[in-house]
């Protein structure tokens, strides 16, 4: 045995004036009394009292003294070392999705799990390591990898299930990711089973053993729910409802909707076994509340009985339109229903957005417009951040972006354009509509300013004419402005985020969620965002311009299905067995143990001499407070068994350095990319940690976080026929812990092919770590590549229509263009290539 801190055994000294105190003299109190029989005991101590008493055996002191030797061997804190258990990598997934819920197993499937994930940590050895990781939207780490296995214990009772979708192959993709090919690493994965795996490198990877919970499916539940508006009155509705029944037998149940608690609607419904019904029921509300499909039903699983929808609030958008005359928007704006028109010529606008939601501009150029939202058509304001570069003759049309709101069912195949605005975005924005020379539409996207500029003439177009054009400013109005959201926006899935606009000038937002917490939600460029939709139900987005809520919804058949699938065998030979190790193990804990039973003692034995037994307090007051003392001092001794931490600032941060190290990044790029890693790190201050993870197809950690002072090559290896950024950032939002000043630098050419890099910037976001980009430069002599093909969504039998191939090159150079359908050769060209896009349009 060895003491880590022998200076502590300097506390023993204590015991000398401890000793010193029974040597003084008692103080005795005077009374006056009939007769001294019964007193001589007494008489003779006092006889036998001097200002220093020799010393009794008293089992106080002796009992005080060992409490304090005690003390001090657990300061000292004392170590033994053991043979141990080879070290081991061990990692615990907990599947935390809502087919968890069920309660087919007592008390629940998640509690099962998570008690033999905890049996699983407790029978490992002191030499194993144990992560902890959660597979909610994002994989969470609540236990970094280390020995200390009551951390891991403390994650996995802090964990439980939420209404969530299954996301489990994400995480097991972290935890390999994390464990790299380590053959000794374990990674159990404690799940029901209740949905499809299919054969990928995380379900064969032979280091995984799966643990299943849950033995059957007796649950009915809501699979969609969907209301909109009858076409018959202005305040009609229509509520769809799919019931799936999947439990073995028939069932009978009550179904009910109610609007804002009130019932409308109750009817029996039965259920053959794994039959699905739809449910179409008509109701009549003016707008603004909150719709719910309720199953009465006793089953496994009580998140999908219940479905919910959010009427939007009757309010109208109020529209200014500046305009010298333009019967096209006009006309359209004025047969909104949600739209509150003014017209204005352009002498009586000033700029500003005065008393609008949405002002629109046509063919004028106000000197400033200001911050808000705006839709400039055929003109670009001075301070609007867009450089007009003269006019582009009969533009032809690359592409468009299908995927934005407002472009949704707009078809621009066969738009025909006079002439248009030469336009050079110069602030931060997303082209909606493209053509050779620059982009026709805009979507401008500043801190303080939304707008989307048209930079056409609606009168040198047949646009106005198309059923695109009603659509794409309809979409427009909806996007700017948030007062006329749809139904469909307010109703999410569980584990989607909440991403709301909201009006022009509101700078805060709370979000209170169905159990009633009541979280602050960041604001960015007019929306609201919001991520942790773990539980169904409504949510409240609070502003000063009143309340607006959302419904989240499970809704999700594989997750209502809880019938456990046959989860995958364990293949291969298993990881390795390590040699074993030395252990340390604390013998402090046993020594304030020992001190808490001899302080116990030593108070029982004091009380029992002030009160001679008797299950009252000393009459004294000292004596209660010398009692009380001696409590207290017990209770912070077994306090610190629970080793509690208390908080402290640091001034550290943790920074995630992400390389690319797909086909697309040249070995100068990368070299350049590592040059720089090792600059900065060498600039980080001490205490400041780092790492390096590398991706391409996948990720991978290459340089776990640590504080070194270097940073190495990278080693690990990647595929590199992809680039998935946002498997890269969820990697990284892994392995930083919560709460820390964390930052994570992406050195890329930000060409991505797989992943949602949008969505991984915005899970980082709301972790709050800050993403930095450097861009790896094109270093290749030269390089073309094949963008796209832009066909029209539809055309009559026979009809020719043009197909337009969309190349990109890096410098003038010559190729030749090839098409073929459907594998059969069309014909082919040598076409010239300009620096840039390029667009080829063949007749067919």
């Amino acid at each position: 045995m060895s003491f880590l801190s022998p200076l502590a055994f300097a506390a023993f000294a204590l015991s000398l004036p401890l000793v010193l105190l029974y040597f003084l003299k008692v103080r005795r109190r005077e009374r006056r009394i009939s007769s001294l029989l019964l007193w001589d005991a007494a008489l003779r101590d006092r006889e036998a009292s001097t200002f220093f008493q020799r010393l009794q055996r008293d089992p106080l002191l002796v009992l005080q003294i060992l409490a304090l030797l005690a003390l001090t061997l657990a300061l000292a804190r004392p170590i033994v070392t053991v043979i141990g258990e080879g070290a081991r990598k061990v990692v615990v997934v907990l599947d935390v999705s809502a087919s968890m819920k069920a309660r087919d197993v007592s008390p629940s499937r998640f509690d099962v799990a998570r008690s033999d994930a905890a049996q699983l940590v407790r029978r490992l050895g002191e030499a194993a390591e144990v992560m902890v990781v959660e597979a909610g939207v994002q994989p969470t780490v609540t236990a970094a990898l280390s020995r200390d296995h009551d951390r891991a214990l403390a994650a996995i009772r802090a964990a439980y299930a939420r209404d969530l979708p299954n996301r489990l192959p994400e995480a097991l993709r972290t935890a390999r990711a994390l464990v790299g090919g380590d053959p000794r690493a374990e990674i159990h994965v404690f799940t029901d089973g209740a949905y499809q795996l299919g054969s990928t490198p995380e379900t064969t990877d032979p280091r995984v053993r799966w643990i299943g919970v849950g033995r059957r499916s007796q649950n009915v539940g809501i699979t969609n729910l969907s209301v909109r508006k009858s076409y018959t009155g202005s305040f009609d509705y229509q509520a769809f409802v799919s019931l799936v029944n999947y439990t073995p037998e028939s069932q009978t149940f009550d179904f009910s909707l109610e609007v804002d608690g009130r019932t409308l609607a109750e009817k029996s419904v039965t259920l053959e076994p794994s039959v699905r019904r739809s449910v179409v029921l008509p109701f009549t509300h003016n707008g603004g509340g909150a719709v719910a499909a309720r199953l009465h039903i006793d089953d496994d699983l009580a998140s999908d009985n219940v479905a919910w929808a959010v009427l939007p609030p009757p309010r109208k958008i109020a529209v200014t339109l500046v305009s010298p005359g333009n019967l096209f928007l006009e006309k359209v704006l004025k047969t909104d229903p949600q739209v509150a028109l003014d017209v204005k010529t352009p002498d009586q606008y000033a700029g500003g957005m005065g008393e609008a939601d949405v002002v629109v501009v046509d063919s004028t150029a106000p000197p400033r417009v200001g911050p808000g939202r705006f839709v400039f058509v055929n003109t670009v304001p001075a301070d609007v951040p867009i450089e007009v570069l003269g006019r582009i003759e009969q533009p032809t049309i690359m592409d468009w972006d299908r995927q934005h709101p407002v472009m949704r069912h707009v078809e621009f195949a066969k738009v025909a354009i006079e002439d248009a605005l030469r336009l050079r975005p110069l602030s931060a924005g997303r082209p909606l509509v493209e053509a050779v020379g620059g982009p026709l539409i805009y979507a401008l996207e500043e801190q303080d300013r939304k707008a989307v500029v048209i930079g056409f003439d609606l009168f040198k177009t047949d646009f106005p004419l198309r059923v695109a054009f009603p659509l794409i400013l309809s979409n427009t109005l909806r996007w700017l402005h948030p007062a006329a959201l749809d139904q469909s926006s307010l109703q999410v899935a569980a584990g989607q985020p909440i991403l709301l606009p909201v009006a022009h000038g509101i700078a805060s937002a709370t979000i209170t969620t169905p159990s009633g917490r009541t979280v602050k939600a960041p604001i960015t460029r007019g929306a609201v965002s919001f991520t942790e939709t773990d539980e169904v139900g409504l949510y409240t987005l609070s502003t000063v311009r009143g309340d607006l809520r959302v419904a989240v919804n499970l809704m999700d058949a594989d997750e209502s299905n809880l019938t456990p699938r046959p989860l995958p065998a364990p293949s291969g030979p298993g990881p390795q067995a390590a040699a074993p190790q030395p252990v340390q193990r604390d013998l402090w804990p046993f020594f304030v143990v020992l001190a808490i039973l001899l302080l116990a003692l030593e108070g029982l034995l004091y009380w029992r001499r002030q009160t001679g037994g008797r299950p009252v307090l000393p009459a004294g007051a000292g004596d209660r407070w010398a009692l009380a003392l001696r409590g207290s001092l017990v209770l912070l001794l077994a306090l610190t068994l629970t080793r509690p931490v208390l908080p402290r600032w640091v001034d550290r941060q943790n920074v995630v350095f992400l390389l690319d190290l797909s086909d697309s990044v040249s070995l100068a790029a990368r070299e350049r990319a590592y040059r720089f890693m090792a600059e900065s790190v060498r600039h980080l201050r001490s205490g400041d940690r780092h790492s390096v993870i590398v991706f391409g197809e996948e990720a991978v950690v290459d340089q776990p976080l640590s504080n070194r002072t270097g940073v190495d090559r990278p080693k690990a290896q990647v595929g590199g026929h992809g680039t998935n950024i946002f498997q890269a950032i969820q990697l990284a939002l892994a392995t930083l812990p919560p709460g820390h000043a964390n930052r994570i630098v992406m050195l890329t050419d930000g060409r991505q092919n797989a992943g949602n890099a949008l969505a991984g910037a915005q899970a980082a976001k709301n972790a709050g770590a800050d993403i930095y980009y450097v861009a790896a430069p094109l270093t290749f002599t030269q390089e073309v590549v094949a963008e796209s093909m832009v066909l029209p969504q539809e055309v009559k039998y026979g009809e020719p229509f043009q197909a337009k191939v969309v190349v990109w090159s890096h410098r003038d150079t010559q190729g030749r263009v090839s098409l073929f359908r459907n594998g059969e050769f069309l014909g082919s060209q040598i076409v010239r290539l300009s620096a840039g896009k390029n667009v080829f349009a063949y007749r067919q």
